[in-house]
């Protein structure tokens, strides 16, 4: 008879004790799933390209690549654009998921006189130029990258 009641109220103990942990772990406190779609970004870089000593350099291709860390090399985001007689250059816009860690912007000189530089996106300088229309959409933002370069 005592095995039969230490029965019993360890199974109803066990019943107590599932009854309150699974209306928990299947209630509708659950967070909400991360939504399927990604939200996108687009973004220019803007800036001035001069030598060490201030003058504006024409004619310095700058292009916005994604550095994979040696992995697979540069892949390239935007098509060059050269510096105009002011050393002023605005690159395409870029349509991606964010800034993130590998975006650089790549600053050439096809003369060969000067050594080409890269700037990391994600320490420049952001403005929002134009506001998104919903998640999707995360607007245009403005990135500021001055540059100066050495000679070889």
């Amino acid at each position: 008879m005592k095995k039969y009641t230490f029965f019993r109220w360890s199974c109803a103990l066990a019943t107590l004790l599932l009854g309150m942990t699974l209306p928990t772990a299947c209630g509708d406190d659950d967070p909400p799933s991360p939504p399927t779609e990604v939200a996108r970004i687009a973004y220019y870089v803007k800036g001035v390209v001069t030598d060490l000593e201030g003058q504006p350099l024409q004619g310095i291709d700058m292009k916005v690549m994604e550095d994979f860390q040696n992995q697979f090399g540069y892949q390239l985001l935007s098509s060059p654009v050269q510096t105009n007689e002011a050393g002023e250059y605005q690159t395409e816009v870029v349509n991606d998921a964010t800034i993130h860690d590998g975006l650089v912007l790549v600053a050439e000189d096809p003369k060969g006189i000067y050594l080409p530089d890269t700037l990391d996106l994600t320490g420049l300088q952001r403005v929002q130029v134009n506001i998104g229309d919903d998640f999707r959409d995360q607007g245009r933002w403005e990135l500021t990258g001055n540059v100066r370069l050495r000679t070889k």
